[in-house]
């Protein structure tokens, strides 16, 4: 299987900038395309020692097993349903010293979904910043 490299896009049109980061397969893969294996990729334990938070939500840590890419993107929290497994919500601090948090609502399973969604241009006066100018590439 040929190693792929994907490319997220993270916008904040608050600040009028987006972070573009070509990453390689095996950490994303796990976490964000729900392809790979989590146990394999990430060290996972309850966040802070306690199983449940305040909203009934398990809570878990996954800390990459790779040292570069622990040093990238932190460790990543998961708020998970424990009635459905579904994930809620997500936080991760990013290599810039950013706290991205992701709350998933009106969740559905497998939709058909058009490969248009999937395309983004920036803005006009957004300023484009290549984090490989800016944090070390990953192995």
């Amino acid at each position: 299987m040929t190693e792929r490299t994907y490319t997220i896009w993270d916008y904040s049109p608050k600040d009028k900038e987006v972070y573009v980061l070509s990453v390689k397969d095996a950490l994303y893969k796990s976490f964000l395309l729900g392809l790979g294996e989590i146990k394999k990729d990430f060290e996972v334990s309850f966040h802070a020692g306690r199983k449940m938070n305040p909203e009934g939500l398990y809570q878990l840590d996954l800390v990459p097993r790779s040292k570069a890419e622990r040093e990238a993107i932190g460790v990543i929290t998961m708020y998970v349903d424990p009635r459905d497994f579904l994930v809620k919500s997500t936080e991760m601090m990013d290599a810039l010293g950013n706290r991205n948090k992701i709350r998933f609502k009106d969740m559905k399973k497998n939709p058909e979904l058009p490969d248009k969604l999937f395309k983004f241009e920036p803005p006009t006066g957004v300023k484009v910043i290549k984090a490989e100018d800016v944090v070390p590439a990953l192995p």
